[in-house]
């Protein structure tokens, strides 16, 4: 929040990227019993970015997707590169009340435990301060939530 953070951009493969999201969460709680895949058509490309702060952000966008799911219910990453940017994208089953969407990027707003709202909060303010992007998110009764955050391919740093 304060300016006090340098990102270290370098390369970094969408699709391998993606791959390691998956295996960082799979032995993880959030996890357990449900399903964490990536779509079959994510594109494969290359950004340059700062993969410490690319991960932070997935990860804050994975782990809510997860802690929203039930058992046995799909958690599915993407990655789509067009007009020199990529939107990664986290999706699952579950609808967000409009109460909750409108207080859903609220540093400190949480629908779970006392300790908790970082995330959501967290993961727009390392993209659009820190890596140029821009994070946003739809939720709908019959197709669930998709949280997007979308970065240029490359970053200034």
């Amino acid at each position: 929040e304060k300016d006090g953070l340098y990102t270290q951009p370098r390369s970094l493969d969408t699709v391998a990227f993606l791959k390691s999201i998956v295996a960082f969460f799979q032995d993880r709680e959030e996890a357990k019993e449900r399903v964490l895949q990536i779509h079959r058509q994510a594109s494969a490309s290359t950004i340059i970015t700062d993969p410490t702060l690319l991960k932070q952000i997935l990860c804050y966008m994975v782990k809510n997707a997860l802690e929203a799911c039930e058992q046995k219910e799909t958690v599915t990453l993407n990655a789509d590169a067009r007009g020199g940017q990529v939107e990664f994208s986290v999706q699952n089953p579950n609808f967000i009340p409009k109460e909750v969407q409108l207080q859903i990027f609220q540093r400190g707003f949480t629908t779970k435990e006392e300790g908790r709202g970082l995330g959501t909060y967290g993961m727009r303010l390392l993209s659009e301060k820190y890596q140029e992007g821009k994070v946003s998110f739809v939720s709908t009764p019959n197709v669930g939530t998709t949280f997007r955050a979308a970065f240029p391919t490359s970053i200034q740093g």
